[in-house]
């Protein structure tokens, strides 16, 4: 589906360019959320508006998984939770072709996609009386989510930690900074600070231990691609075993960075 929009002006514009791509988002959700963006480029339409929206699809879902006894109630639930996904994508990109990004709208979207993943960990823990399990387990998947993000800044050479002392915020978004940062702030500066400190003892080596091949690893590990599996193991009634997914990203993760440190200390240079 990409190749139908990726020569189109509006799309390079409102597309975010990152080091690697989420491949189930830049081939599936981001032209389906750029269909969307043709038809309301016009309209008085803010992004906070789209952020509303899918929050409020993803607490519907909530709600189905708890009832949900059935092949169809499961299929509304899979195809909803797409649908958020493609609108979490278009509020991103409407914002990016009017000229609308602001610190206030990436705070409220991250908070909002936290408050809304919660609640969809809840329902399943409720429903499955696992609950400690469940919230440990998203608790895991903020990590994983983090990582990623911190990663690719990383990657690029930025030397900073979210949602840093010198970052330009507007007066309404301060009040969502320092929830932003009570909630993920610390883990921003938990992972940059576990991998700077590896890379201070070989710095000559930082582009073999901040590369894109790895980066490819953790950015399909990203929110698109966990709800995806999550609506198919919905489909399939056997949204409990979800649960496991954050658990196995994370431990990816950790073998990866152990793997990365391995090659340092063993002073062995690669390519990118």
């Amino acid at each position: 589906m990409l190749k139908l929009y990726e020569s189109d002006p509006i799309f390079k514009k409102s597309v975010k360019i990152r080091l690697c791509e989420e491949i189930v988002n830049i081939q599936i959700f981001r032209p389906l959320a750029h269909i969307i963006l043709l038809k309301i480029k016009d309209k008085n339409i803010k992004p906070e508006m789209i952020v509303v929206i899918h929050t409020t699809i993803i607490f519907c879902c909530s709600l189905l998984i708890l009832i949900s006894n059935s092949f169809i109630l499961n299929l509304i639930i899979f195809l909803f939770l797409q649908l958020k996904t493609v609108l979490d994508n278009l509020d991103g990109q409407l914002a990016r072709y009017k000229n609308l990004e602001s610190s206030f709208g990436r705070y409220f979207d991250t908070l909002m996609d936290y408050i809304g993943n919660l609640s969809i960990f809840i329902a399943i823990g409720i429903k499955h009386g696992e609950l400690i399990f469940s919230i440990l387990s998203f608790y895991i998947l903020t990590v994983v989510l983090s990582y990623d993000y911190n990663f690719e800044k990383l990657c690029k050479g930025i030397d900073n930690i979210g949602s840093q002392e010198g970052e330009k915020i507007e007066k309404n978004a301060k009040i969502l900074r320092y929830i932003y940062d009570f909630l993920l702030g610390y883990q921003d500066k938990i992972i940059q600070n576990i991998e700077k400190y590896i890379i201070s003892k070989k710095n000559e080596y930082k582009d073999l231990f901040w590369n894109k091949k790895y980066l490819n690893i953790t950015v399909n590990m990203g929110l698109s691609t966990q709800l995806l599996i999550l609506g198919i193991f919905i489909l399939f009634g056997a949204e409990k075993m979800f649960l496991f997914i954050p658990l196995i990203c994370f431990f990816i993760i950790i073998l990866l960075f152990f793997y990365r440190s391995l090659i340092l200390i063993k002073g062995k240079k690669q390519t990118k």
